[in-house]
């Protein structure tokens, strides 16, 4: 359990040199894809300043100190790990799963003639080509029953599991680092974790680790009395948790 997620690549290293890349499935519960190159990053947000009326709801926090001639180096972080682990073999693209993620190229985006944008949409196509399964966030139905085709077909039998706690932000989830798009509720997220449980149990698969990132320790359990909302990450921890006990 712990904040910044690029310290699941750490974990995912070593499990990696155990059993061996090919027989390693990941299942990532996050509103972000963190496989994205910084400049790649860097490069959307320099056109959505200039076009203000399409800004992607997960920039929006940076967006004001960002400049034309900005550049910053492809480095390995919570927003691009899963990138260098590809890269480096270390996990196979076929066996990664990204369930929640919101920061997929929609119709819209795949529609603009801009170099930025095109560069972002073919990374994007790039990592469906090598494999890399996406489960975007849309109706609830049909991201389980996309999960659950996924699952079906794999005969991987080590998983391990991610759960970016911002997979849920702004829902019953307050207490994360990025909270710059509404995410998933609790139940759906328990509905998924109870897809994969069962698809484990019925293929006798391994559940070898599983981490709990990107929490904002110092908002959990926190009340805010002008709303009245009140953060319930660990209680979406915990029944997530519970899932796999």
């Amino acid at each position: 359990i712990g904040v910044d997620h690029s310290l699941t690549g750490g974990v995912l290293s070593a499990l990696s040199k155990e059993y061996g890349p090919e027989n390693l499935l990941v299942l990532i519960f996050d509103a972000h894809f963190d496989g994205l190159p910084s400049s790649i990053s860097v490069n959307l947000v320099k056109y959505m300043k200039e076009h203000p009326n399409e800004i992607n709801p997960l920039v929006p926090e940076i967006i004001h100190s960002t400049n034309e001639d900005l550049n910053i180096k492809d480095t390995y972080t919570c927003a691009s790990f899963l990138f260098y682990l590809i890269e480096e073999k270390v996990i196979m693209p076929e066996n990664l799963i990204i369930f929640g993620c919101q920061d997929y190229p929609n119709k819209k985006y795949r529609s603009v003639n801009d170099p930025r944008i095109v560069e972002f949409v073919n990374f994007y196509n790039k990592m469906e080509q090598k494999g890399v399964n996406f489960i975007p966030k849309t109706e609830s139905t049909q991201m389980i029953e996309k999960l659950n085709l996924i699952l079906k077909k794999t005969n991987n039998s080590n998983f391990y599991i991610s759960l970016d706690v911002d997979i849920g932000a702004l829902k019953e989830v307050i207490a994360t680092r990025f909270r710059n798009a509404i995410g998933i509720d609790q139940s759906t997220i328990l509905h998924a974790a109870r897809i994969v449980k069962n698809n484990m149990d019925s293929k006798k698969c391994k559940l070898i680790g599983l981490d709990v990132m990107e929490i904002e320790t110092h908002l959990l359990n926190k009340v805010f009395p002008k709303s009245g909302r009140i953060d319930k990450t660990i209680e979406v921890i915990d029944n997530f948790l519970e899932v796999f006990i």
